[in-house]
This record gives C-alpha cells, structure tokens and sequence, in this order.
C-alpha cells in the first residue's frame, strides 16, 4: 500500500520536474530537452525520471522513442497557476510567515539563512542577466528589494507586494521567487 509520503513526495518531484523543464524551456512548447539532462540536474534516475514524464504526460510531449521532450502549453498554464493565481498577492503575507516559521529550523541561525537566501538569489540575477528584458536594472532594483525584505527576522509585506505588483509581468521571475520560497516551506534549502 502506498503511503500518503510517499504520494507527497512523487507529487512534489513532479512539480520539481515541471518547473525545471518550464524554466529550460524558457515557456517555449517548441524547444526540445533531454529529459535525462533534467533528470540529472534534480538528482534523479533514469527510471524516476521516466515514471515522472508517465505522471507527466499531459504536461509534457514526448517525441517517440527519443529523449527529447517538450513542454506542452497545459504544463506552463500548470506552473503559472501554481505560482500566480489570480490572488497571488493576497498569498504573500501567508507564505512569508511560513518562511520566516520555518527556515530558522531548516536553514538554521540567521548568518546562514542569510547566505543562502544570498546564494539562490544570485541565481535569479543571472537569469535577468541573460534575459531579454529591456529594463533589467530596474527589475533587479524589485527582485532585490524582496532578497533584503526575506533576510529580516519581520519582512514588510508591504515592499514585497509592492515588487512582486511591478514583477507581475515577468511571470517567469515571480515563479522563480516563489519556487525558491515554496522550496523552503516544503522543507529543502536549496543549498
């Protein structure tokens, strides 16, 4: 019999994969990945990778017998749904307490904390870096406005709703941020 963890932990791996095949993908459903490369980057098998794309299928196309996989237009509603709902900043103050809950016990002292929130934001600078954005200063100034608001001990809900309004049409980076909070509530630090 399966266990309710063990049907949490497939579900949360199928959001993992999802979310790094839609940010591969840049939301394109023409662009064709390795499904392995994927798998590999998140840890995982070649048999659990092919168990997640069976779990996957409507999210995902698969080309025959190849490797290559593409996201499908129902996979990228999926992600933005997840991470944008039409109430997105109505969320925020929830999961902020939920950070700020639980990454003391997950991450640890606040020098730590701190760092890692550092580390995984650099992640989301390099990807505007490399984007096409047109005002890439001013939505760094917002993304960075939301890392110094994360590394207190009380973020102000304010600014961070504030941001995440000007961010809204760069959906790809709310998912970014709220992937990277999501992964600390659910219990990973992303170290």
């Amino acid at each position: 019999m399966v266990t309710k963890q063990e049907v949490e932990k497939t579900q949360k791996d199928m959001h993992i994969f999802l979310s790094q095949l839609y940010e591969d993908s840049n939301q394109d459903i023409n662009k064709r990945i390795d499904r392995y490369l994927i798998g590999k980057k998140l840890g995982f098998n070649k048999e659990k990778t092919d168990k997640l794309i069976v779990r996957l299928k409507y999210c995902i196309n698969g080309e025959g017998n190849s490797n290559f996989i593409r996201i499908s237009i129902y996979g990228i509603e999926e992600i933005e749904k997840k991470y944008i709902p039409k109430n997105y900043l109505e969320k925020i103050p929830i999961q902020i307490n939920n950070i700020k809950n639980s990454t003391g016990v997950i991450i640890g002292d606040k020098n730590k904390q701190e760092i890692n929130i550092t580390k995984n934001f650099e992640k989301i600078y390099n990807k505007i870096d490399s984007s096409n954005i047109n005002n890439k200063s001013e939505v760094k100034l917002k993304v960075k406005n939301i890392e110094d608001e994360l590394k207190k001990t009380n973020p102000s809900i304010i600014i961070i709703k504030k941001s995440i309004e000007f961010l809204s049409k760069y959906k790809w980076i709310i998912t970014l941020i709220m992937n990277l909070i999501n992964n600390w509530f659910i219990g990973g630090n992303n170290e």
